[in-house]
């Protein structure tokens, strides 16, 4: 690695952005990327083999590239009825009439929640493909209220999409989206099914 160049280091670097510090330290102290290493060939390795013994779901191809992402850090509250934190959201729109979220939580807790857009509209199984590879899980309707509470404006900048939790229906379902402009602030649910705004965000937690 002596003659490892800047972009392959932040490449190296980036492999470990989704996740936490504590999460990378525990995985380096565990040996295993350090038994990883020490396969001599590794290109010959059944890396779906390997993902089975670790409890992880096969290898999906993905066709999506990010061409951006962000992070924020919100108090999500599953505490609160659902419909209560998002009239209390001060939206200028009706609050559709929602059943209870599916989204399995308990109390209070501070979490980081991870955005993705993509370079061309993906379809709702594309991106759920491509968080399931990466560990983590599609946000849901609580971290839509969150974002919606601690970060007022910037859906005012991006539209948001969380794929957590859907409401059924024979039109395959529908999501929580936030979005808006410089007049206006939206919660609203939109179809599950069909290809997305390539200007959407894509929320997800960690595993």
């Amino acid at each position: 690695m002596e003659n490892a160049t800047l972009n392959q280091a932040s490449h190296i670097l980036g492999l470990f952005e989704p996740y936490s510090l504590e999460h990378v330290q525990a995985a380096i102290e565990s040996g295993l990327i350090t038994d990883v290493l020490a396969v001599p060939d590794v290109t010959k390795v059944d890396r779906n083999q390997v993902r089975e013994v670790l409890g992880l779901g096969p290898l999906v191809p993905l066709t999506l590239e990010v061409v951006a992402t962000r992070r924020l850090k919100v108090l999500v509250d599953y505490t609160a009825p659902i419909k209560k934190q998002l009239k209390a959201g001060g939206y200028d729109n009706d609050i559709p009439d929602l059943t209870t979220a599916k989204f399995t939580g308990q109390g209070k807790a501070e979490q980081e929640i991870l955005f993705y857009q993509f370079s061309s509209g993906p379809e709702s199984d594309e991106v759920e493909a491509f968080f399931k590879a990466n560990n983590l899980i599609p946000a849901g309707v609580y971290h839509a209220a969150a974002v919606g509470r601690d970060h007022p404006d910037l859906q005012r900048k991006i539209g948001m999409v969380f794929l957590g939790d859907v409401w059924p229906g024979l039109d395959g379902g529908k999501v929580s989206v936030l979005c808006g402009g410089s007049d206006y602030r939206f919660f609203d649910l939109h179809l599950r099914l069909g290809k997305w705004n390539p200007n959407r965000w894509f929320a997800a937690v960690r595993a």
